[in-house]
């Protein structure tokens, strides 16, 4: 039988197989297109077509993103509702927290991943004087504003990235709460009442997400990045993300342990 170790290794592989999946498609759409594109604008300098790659690694990236949250939150419910899978010697804790992490780290290592795509595909440009130029007009400004950076930009910078790894759980958690209520629900209403209900519960998901989402957007609204207390601004932000992802944890734990274990 897997261990908690066991099952956390297992689910981080079985995502990141789509993870290397995606970033392989990724590198290939990203080096047609910055083919194509160089191509097709034939009065660019060589500079330029060369820098095509990086555009189209940017580009390529938000897509790739947004289809691995989908992928991912697919495979999350698909263990959370197997019965195979919770007859590991596990508890329900640590069975929904290892499902959801598995996840989270394996997006953290997709963007890094982009990260290091996007630098690879910069070394060409260092064959440019002027590419070369500007990198050290830009270390340069750097060294001169380091106690500014040190001071203001990161911490602002780390509060911000919080802020995002934070929404991503809280996407996660509320789709799984979507899951398992909606199943809670049509399980003790009759078939007749099924459809009744699931248009119910719509209702109230949009309109808790709207509640939310108006608020979170007015608080982000809020921050003035040229205020003196920007990074206070943005420890507010995410404490409110912290409090909303733990109300859904608790609830998904809760409803796992007391009325998915069981079906």
């Amino acid at each position: 039988m897997l261990s908690t170790g066991e099952f956390f290794k297992y689910t981080f592989k079985l995502k990141n197989k789509s993870v290397n999946f995606l970033l392989l498609l990724q590198f290939i759409v990203a080096i047609i297109g910055a083919c194509w594109l160089a191509i097709y604008n034939s009065k660019l300098t060589l500079l330029d077509k060369w820098s095509m790659g990086i555009v189209m690694v940017e580009i390529t990236s938000i897509f790739a993103i947004i289809i691995y949250l989908f992928i991912s939150t697919v495979s999350n419910e698909k263990i959370n509702s197997s019965k195979t899978w919770q007859l590991l010697p596990i508890s329900s804790k640590n069975f929904y927290l290892v499902n959801l992490f598995s996840s989270v780290l394996n997006a953290i290592y997709l963007v890094f991943m982009q990260v290091i795509m996007a630098l690879i595909v910069l070394i060409p440009l260092t064959a440019f004087k002027e590419f070369r130029k500007g990198v050290g007009l830009t270390y340069s400004l750097i060294l001169k504003r380091m106690d500014l950076i040190l001071k203001d930009v990161l911490p602002i910078s780390i509060l911000i990235v919080v802020f995002m790894l934070l929404f991503l759980i809280a996407l996660y958690l509320f789709v799984t709460t979507v899951n398992f209520v909606s199943t809670l629900l049509v399980e003790q209403l009759s078939k007749n009442n099924s459809k009744l209900a699931r248009f119910l519960l719509i209702v109230v998901i949009v309109v808790i997400t709207l509640i939310i989402g108006i608020n979170m957007i007015d608080l982000a609204a809020s921050i003035n990045f040229f205020s003196s207390n920007t990074w206070l601004q943005w420890v507010r932000l995410d404490g409110v993300m912290i409090f909303i992802d733990l109300i859904f944890l608790f609830l998904n734990i809760w409803l796992l342990k007391n009325y998915h274990e069981g079906r």
